[in-house]
């Protein structure tokens, strides 16, 4: 307790203590500092000066006026410590330094006692930079100089050296900076702003420092010769010229005026630039010249420039009158008041024009896409109605079905369903042609009225300027100083589109000329102290070397500052007036969001367009099945013309038949003259029947009322309606069914749903396959075929190709026309032909060995295809040409993809739809390969067999060159020789079929010889036949085997019988050989004539058999249908007769006459009988009516009472109340009728009835 005692008194001793010497050293003399100091006892006064009061005497006494340097260094021996700062934080040293005009002596006296003279205040500025800075003084910047002050060290504000701080003075004191270099200042050592103090001393334009300072930086260099000293001098204006350079930049020019190309377009990619101006040029010439009204100054709205970018002082877009900020020479004139605006040709597209017309274009769009749903289900409907009669043609419906496949009450919905979507359609179309000639015009008024170069021109021009715009835009988003201003600004948006490529053009050429005014005077005052540098070359030579050191100086500063606006050219930032480099962008940047505009505005008229012509030709449609529907109903209205046609292609033929046959009998009875006049009437019809040309017509005629049945009245073409039995020619007025039922061939009884499946597309049609679509099926049976299908009339592509399936229907009736006379081992067999609705299928066999083209492609020629077999093949190609080209026919499509490959490797020719007559002329398109086609035929000429002679000998090259016939020399030769014949141009030079067999290529074609299993005598294997084991049956073998079985016998009928029961097919005769049947075709060449003819004959047998098991079932049903159909037209006839006609009860008379009263007399039996039950009354049927039963119970069912006279009675004529009852009273009594037949008959009936009935108003 008593220690700390102690030590507070002792702590108020000294804080009184200190304050007395505070007080002492402030305001006495050295002499009473000495005193008042020797009367502190020595320990008491080292504690005082220790502490932090002890530090604040000494401070005062630095600062004390007047100075003491004698009391500062009493107080520092008394041990006062230097190292406490002052309350803001400045040492001792800085304290003295702070004075303003601090004591030297003083300052001494703290370095000598130990002041730090690196320490450095509360701003981190050192002792140095305060001496150097607040007092013009060597004497104390020497002082601290050799005390060991760092000359290189930096304040910390600005990073700046003790000789920084001097340099910054306007003027400068030479001693101090003298002192500081010499004592090793770091002259390149920079401050924040990057500056040497070489840069200050230039920018302060310190001449003689500058010097100074060059002089002891090239103290190294004083070794070397003038000449050298002048190319360093070059160098370093080089270095200050190319601080400048853009790096990167290839299109970037030098500082120069020298090229015309680059001139004023400094830091510009010259060439997207030039695109620019040159789109915006061609956009004003396709405005034609028009007067232009500058936009005023305050007209655009853009932010203020950044602060790295000097402030702008006015927009560059304006009056002639207001210059730039840098001054340029005066640019042409243009008004400042704008043009009055004439219609729609200075209409501009806003924003909201755009807007409102793209809304009104999605209403137009959106009530299309309803329209298309609508259609779609109107579609959908007729689709699923001409499957319906698809599948009840194709046997896949109830066979057992007597109506109709589509229902009267289903077409009456669906005209009705047609007559709706009719009325949507009409609604679309006004809208969408609405809101086409809203865009149209908006299109016109921002295109110039309508003029331009369309909407190509625009999209060129829109892809160029955008590609011109894409690098300009990238050093606007590079250079972030540029202030961008968005360009749809209501005051921008309000400038039209030509006023726009206008101004941006006049901006763009002030904008280049104030660069070059700017250049001009850079250049001129880089010039000018050129002149003062050969000035000063004079006066140094007299001694003044600071004159030329200071227009050494001028000349930098000039190339400096011609460099710097290089430099700031490159960068976009020379002046102010480079906000019109911004100005100009986003102007060119508004024209392509104009044109863009503008291009969408065309597409989308071109959108509303597509969707008008939509709209109308699915209106047109509409419209047609509307105007047709009512002659359609039933069908019947609609064959009129037809039938009137073939009535009077009738009349022709039996007229030309019966003056054809008097004219013989005339001829017999030697009647001359009457001969004479027979034969001249009979040359008129002929001429008439060729002239008038029914036959087409008629053709003409079924095939549009066809196409119309399938585009419009899918349920016209069920196979059993009266209108396709009128329309549709049938297959077996053209086909020779007698010859063909002989041969096998099946007309009718098929069915493609009912008797095929597993049904594989080979080819869909189009003009390539003959507009027939080619299926690969199997049978019940599971075999395969091949079945065609021609579209003869109004099928699915009838709309849009009818001139194709005009052509397929004739190709069709055609082969079906020439099935008797294409009979032959090496024709591909047509098994069956039948129609089917508005198609027709031919079915033929299926070759799984491909075809030639495919053959050939798996034996390559060069040592995979053997000759015999190949000559085997092309001599079954000429055996088929030589058939038909006998028969007067011509092929006209032979190549290899038709030539197929049976089991037995031999070839077979298809594809009949080409065949065509000898000296044929096509004026249709030929759908055939043009490689494998004659000269003559390219060019137009008649089809004749010479044609087929050019494609088979071109067959024949592809399968024997290439050293087929290598191991031949002679047939090599012959085949070269026979080619070039078939290949001639000159038709008249290819010899025939017949010709080519005879060739040598084709004689002894193989000399192999084989031994018969049956006569065992050796033969060539060309007389013979070869299993696949390898035995082998001559000719004369053959035959006798096959004449045995076939010939007809009595005594021996179960050989042939067992014989047709294996289908008259010739197989191995060696026992139990498993070996398939010889190809018939293989057969057929070694059989003799009559043994070849009794063959056929058992064959016909085993076909007219088969044919006729399959047409029985098709013969029962049709029994079947005429008894169902007889029974049903006799109930039709009897409700006619008797119902549905008003009758007398007594004589049967019908009565036509109804004067309103319903008590009816008889003008013929004179029976009164009651209108409305139809009984005798006797004399008198007045009274029997009102009390009639049968109009008590219909007039309960309707709600009102029939009278003697339903109707108001004469001079009246209003039979509405009559109508009615007759309606009811037909319907119960048909109603009564029809339930007492049977199922089929009563359905037959409703439909015969049905047409009558809807004529009379009755719904059963």
């Amino acid at each position: 307790m008593e220690e700390s005692q102690f030590i507070r008194v002792l702590s108020r001793s000294q804080q009184r203590a200190c304050r007395e010497l505070r007080d002492v050293v402030k305001d006495r003399t050295p002499e009473d500092v000495k005193r008042f100091l020797g009367s502190i006892p020595p320990d008491k006064l080292r504690g005082v000066l220790e502490s932090r009061e002890g530090s604040a005497t000494l401070q005062t006494a630095v600062s004390r006026v007047p100075p003491s340097a004698e009391i500062v260094k009493m107080l520092v021996a008394a041990g006062a410590d230097l190292r406490n700062c002052d309350q803001g934080g400045n040492p001792i040293l800085h304290r003295a330094l702070s004075r303003r005009n601090p004591d030297p002596q003083i300052v001494k006296a703290l370095i000598d006692a130990g002041a730090d003279v690196n320490a450095m205040d509360f701003g981190g500025v050192p002792a140095l930079h305060r001496a150097v800075k607040d007092h013009r003084c060597p004497v104390l910047t020497k002082m601290l100089l050799d005390a060991g002050a760092d000359v290189k060290s930096k304040d910390g504000e600005f990073s700046s050296t003790a000789l920084h701080v001097e340099l910054s003075r306007y003027k400068p004191s030479f001693e101090i900076v003298k002192l500081l270099v010499d004592a090793g200042a770091d002259l390149e050592a920079k401050d924040s702003k990057g500056e040497t103090v070489i840069d200050i001393a230039r920018r302060k334009k310190h001449h003689d420092v500058i010097f100074f300072l060059l002089r002891g930086e090239c103290r190294h260099q004083l070794q070397r010769t003038l000449g050298e000293l002048a190319v360093s001098m070059y160098a370093r204006l080089d270095m200050v010229r190319s601080c400048a350079s853009r790096s990167n930049s290839e299109e970037a020019p030098c500082l120069s005026l020298d090229s015309e190309e680059v001139e004023g377009l400094w830091g510009l990619p010259v060439t997207p630039w030039k695109e620019m101006i040159g789109v915006l040029q061609e956009l004003v010439q396709m405005e034609g010249g028009r007067d232009v009204k500058l936009i005023p100054p305050s007209a655009v709205t853009t932010r203020p420039p950044s602060s790295s970018r000097p402030s702008t002082s006015g927009s560059l877009i304006s009056s002639p009158s207001s210059a730039p900020a840098v001054s340029s020479p005066p640019s042409e004139s243009a008004p400042a008041e704008p043009l009055p605006c004439h219609g729609l040709r200075d209409r501009i597209l806003t924003v909201h024009d755009l807007v409102s017309l793209l809304d009104e274009r999605q209403g137009a769009l959106k009530k299309v896409s309803e329209v298309r749903t609508r259609i779609r289900s109107f579609h959908t409907l007729q689709r699923s109605f001409r499957k319906r009669v698809e599948e009840a043609n194709g046997g896949g419906g109830s066979r057992e079905a007597s109506v109709g496949p589509v229902t009267p009450t289903e077409r009456e919905e669906r005209d009705q369903k047609r007559k709706d979507v009719l009325r949507v359609l009409e609604t679309a179309m006004e809208s969408c042609d609405s809101a086409v000639q809203g865009l149209r015009c908006i299109a016109r008024a921002e295109n110039g009225g309508g003029g331009g170069d369309g909407l190509s021109s625009m999209e060129a021009l829109a892809g160029r300027l955008k590609r011109a715009l894409s690098p300009l835009l990238g050093i606007m988003e590079e250079e972030k100083g540029f202030v961008l201003f968005s360009t749809r600004e209501k005051n921008l948006s309000s400038v039209s589109f030509s006023d726009l490529c206008i101004n941006a053009l006049a901006l763009s050429s002030r904008w280049i000329d104030s660069r070059k005014h700017a250049v001009l005077e850079v250049r001129a005052a880089s010039e000018k102290a050129w002149e003062g540098m050969g000035d000063a070359c004079s006066e140094m030579r007299k001694g003044n070397i600071f004159a030329f050191a200071a227009a050494a100086v001028e000349v930098e500063e000039a190339e400096g500052a011609e460099a710097e606006v290089l430099s700031r050219m490159r960068r976009l930032q020379d002046s102010a007036e480079c906000e019109g480099f911004v100005m100009i962008v986003n102007f060119a940047r508004e024209v392509l969001q104009r044109l863009r505009g503008m291009i969408d505005s065309f597409h989308v008229i071109q959108e509303l367009e597509d969707a008008l012509a939509e709209v109308e030709r699915e209106a047109g449609y509409i419209r047609e099945g509307i105007s047709l529907s009512e002659n359609w109903g039933a069908g019947e209205a609609a064959v009129e013309t037809l039938g009137r046609l073939i009535q009077a292609e009738k009349r022709l033929r039996d007229k030309e038949k019966r003056l054809d046959l008097l004219a013989q009998v005339a001829r017999m009875d030697e009647e001359n003259e009457e001969v004479t006049r027979l034969e001249s009437e009979l040359q008129t019809v002929r001429e008439e029947a060729k002239t008038r040309d029914l036959p087409s017509e008629i053709a003409r005629e079924r095939a549009h009322l066809l196409t119309i049945a399938a585009r419009h009245f899918p349920e016209c073409l069920w196979e059993h309606s009266a209108f396709l039995r009128h329309v549709r020619l049938n297959i077996e007025e053209v086909a020779h069914c007698a010859p063909l039922l002989q041969a096998g061939v099946v007309l009718k009884g098929r069915s493609s749903l009912r008797d095929f499946s597993d049904e594989k597309v080979i080819a869909e049609p189009s003009p390539g396959t003959r507009m027939t679509r080619i299926t690969d099926c199997a049978d019940r049976k599971g075999g395969r075929w091949v079945l065609k299908r021609y579209e003869i009339g109004g099928g699915g592509r009838g709309q849009s190709q009818p001139e194709a399936v005009g052509a397929c229907s004739r190709w069709f009736y055609r082969q079906v026309a020439m099935l008797h006379e294409l009979r032959h081992p090496h024709l591909v067999p047509v098994v069956a032909a039948w129609q089917e609705g508005v198609y027709g299928f031919i079915q033929m066999p299926r070759y799984p060995g491909g075809n030639l083209r495919e053959w050939m492609a798996a034996r390559p020629a060069e040592g995979g295809r053997g000759a015999g077999e190949s000559l085997r093949l092309a001599e079954d190609l000429l055996l088929v040409l030589s058939f038909l080209h006998e028969k007067g026919k011509v092929h006209c499509d032979v190549k290899p993809e038709n030539i197929l490959l049976t089991e037995g490797g031999r070839a077979v020719l298809g594809d009949f739809d080409g065949v065509k007559e000898k000296d044929y002329r096509h004026s249709t398109v030929l759908y055939v390969t043009c490689q494998f086609l004659a000269p003559e035929v390219r060019a137009g000429g008649r089809v004749s067999t010479a044609a087929d002679i050019f494609a088979a000998g071109l067959v024949l090259s592809e399968l024997l060159e290439g050293g087929v016939l290598e191991g031949d020399p002679q047939r090599a030769a012959a085949f070269t020789a026979l080619s070039d014949a078939m290949r001639a141009t000159d038709p008249s030079a290819r010899p025939t079929a017949a010709q080519v067999l005879h060739s040598p290529l084709f004689s002894g074609e193989i000399a192999r010889t084989a031994q018969c299993i049956v006569c065992v005598d050796i033969s060539l294997c060309e007389r013979g036949l070869q299993c696949s084991q390898n035995h082998f049956l001559c000719a004369e073998c053959l035959n006798g085997y096959v004449e045995a079985n076939a010939r007809i016998d009595p005594e021996y009928s179960d050989v042939r019988a067992r014989f047709k029961e294996t289908k008259c097919k010739v197989a191995c005769m060696n026992p139990g050989c498993p070996s398939a049947p010889f190809d018939p075709s293989d057969v057929s060449r070694l059989l003799r004539s009559e043994v070849y003819a009794a063959w056929e004959t058992a064959k016909a047998e085993v076909t007219e058999q088969r044919v006729r098991r399959e047409m029985e079932e098709e013969v029962r049903e049709q029994l079947r249908k005429a008894l169902r159909q007889e029974g049903a037209e006799r109930k039709v006839r009897e409700i006619t007769e008797e119902i549905l006609t008003l009758k007398c009860p007594r004589c049967r008379m019908a009565f036509v006459e109804f004067t309103g009263c319903v008590a009816l007399n008889c003008a013929n039996c004179f029976c009164r009988f009651c209108a409305y039950c139809l009984a005798d009354c006797g004399r008198e049927a007045h009274g029997h009516v009102p009390e009639c039963r049968i109009a008590i119970a219909i007039g309960n069912r309707l709600g009102f009472r029939f009278g003697m006279f339903p109707d108001p009675p004469p001079p009246s004529t209003d039979r509405t109340r009559w109508n009615v009852f007759l309606r009811e009273r037909q319907r119960d009594r048909v109603r009564e009728v029809l339930r007492q037949l049977g199922e089929e008959e009563r359905n037959e009936a409703t439909r015969l009835l049905q047409p009558l009935l809807q004529e009379r108003g009755i719904r059963l």
